[in-house]
Order: C-alpha cells, then sequence, then structure tokens
C-alpha cells in the first residue's frame, strides 16, 4: 500500500498538467480548502466535536455532460473531543492525522454536483489522552489504513468556485486490539471548491 500512496502526487500532478496543458475539456482539475467536524463510534463520547483541516487536491474526467469521475489526494484531520454531557469513558480526546485517496463518482445537474463514491485513508499520526489527562498513545494500538464511503453536494457559484458538503463513515474499524471496543471515524466536511 506505501507504493500505491507514493504514486498518487505523480498521478495527480500528471493528471494536472494534462488537464492545464490540453486544450479539450477531457480533465479538470480542482483545489480543495476547509475543515471537519468529526466523532468516533465507540470512544464513549458523543458529537462531532473535533474540528480539523481538510485539503488536498481532485482531478475529475468527464464521461458526459452530467457524469464525472474523480481522484483525490488530501490531507484529513480527525478524531473526537470530550464534552461536559459526556459519559465517563476511557478517552478525553483523540486526535487522528490521515492522507486520503478519494475516488468518486460526481452528477451534475444545474448548479448542483452530486457526489457518491469511496477512499482509502492512511494514518500518519495520532494522539490519545487518556480521561484524566494522560498521553497514552504509545499504548494504543491503530490500524494504518481505513477504508471509508462518501456522499456529498458542491454548489457551483460559477464556472471556479463551489461550496461542497461532504459525510463520510470508515467501513472499517481502526482499533488494532480485538479486546477492546471496536473505533469507527464519521465526519461532516465542508469545503471550498477551486476549478482550475
Amino acid at each position: 500500500m506505501t507504493h500505491f500512496l507514493k504514486g498518487i502526487p505523480f498521478a495527480l500532478i500528471f493528471c494536472v498538467v494534462g488537464a492545464t496543458a490540453g486544450k479539450a475539456q477531457t480533465f479538470e482539475a480542482s483545489l480543495l480548502a476547509g475543515f471537519n467536524m468529526t466523532q468516533i463510534d465507540g470512544d464513549d463520547m458523543v458529537g462531532y466535536n473535533r474540528i480539523g483541516v481538510n485539503a488536498g487536491a481532485q482531478v475529475a474526467t468527464n464521461l458526459s455532460e452530467q457524469w464525472s469521475f474523480s481522484l483525490g489526494f488530501l490531507f484529513s484531520q480527525q478524531g473526537s473531543n470530550r464534552a461536559k454531557a459526556d459519559p465517563y469513558g476511557p478517552y478525553d480526546n483523540i486526535r487522528l492525522n490521515y492522507v486520503e485517496a478519494p475516488l468518486l463518482l460526481h452528477f451534475q445537474d444545474w448548479k448542483m454536483v452530486f457526489t457518491a463514491g469511496g477512499s482509502y485513508a492512511r494514518l500518519i499520526n495520532y494522539t490519545s489522552i487518556s480521561l484524566i489527562g494522560e498521553d497514552i498513545t504509545d499504548l494504543e494500538k491503530y490500524k494504518p489504513g481505513t477504508i471509508n464511503y462518501i456522499l456529498g453536494a458542491t454548489l457551483r457559484l460559477n464556472d471556479h468556485w463551489g461550496v461542497n458538503l461532504q459525510y463520510s463513515k470508515s467501513f472499517n474499524s481502526f482499533q488494532n486490539d480485538d479486546a477492546r471496543p471496536k473505533l469507527f471515524n464519521r465526519m461532516i466536511t465542508i469545503r471550498g471548491v477551486y476549478t482550475i
């Protein structure tokens, strides 16, 4: 999987250069920047209380006037934070930093673009803090990657700018200890989109 991730930036650069250099509108490159509101199912904390960065790029190829397919490369901060009303549990907060490669199918109708697909998210690093404020990162065993499903919509304000709202959840738990509760990422993303 490491070789797969190393090849993604090269593929994106190739597609971006091809999209900007070519005369035909076969490819469409976009920059995305915004934030995640995230929570983790299974950590005894509720609410989308962890705010993190979501930024990167995607290249889409047009299948028809309404349909397109895209590959992205993103930096995505996820995790969870304890709120005052949460029940007592093992964690105060969990911070997860991922590199994410979404593969998405898009359908455009007027100014709206509807999106569905999935992504592979590779864990770069993480921090876990216990309920009493102790750093327990070295005691936690998290899986290096997760598979997520994605649903979203983008309002295109003009030919270049848009606003994207997206929901995603991991199919597989990132907890790597079978004796402990499973942990699933859940995320709402709000981003600005600039199409080159």
